[in-house]
């Protein structure tokens, strides 16, 4: 039987960090995309997909992950 060093407290955690990072940068994305750089330099596709990454943080189901 395999041990793993990595307690199931810590692997959770250690996921719930990871979701947390990639959420707060999809928040510094979104914010540097409208206040630094105009939606039509830069795409209305990458705006769509910050805003759908930012909804994505309270509903998951949308597969932007």
């Amino acid at each position: 039987m395999l041990r793993s060093n990595e307690s199931a407290v810590s692997g959770i955690l250690l996921g719930y960090i990871a979701s947390i990072i990639n959420y707060s940068m999809a928040v510094i994305y979104f914010t540097v995309l409208t206040r630094f750089i105009s939606l039509e330099d830069y795409g209305y596709y990458n705006a769509l997909l910050s805003i759908a990454g930012i909804i994505s943080m309270f509903f998951p189901t949308l597969g932007i992950d």
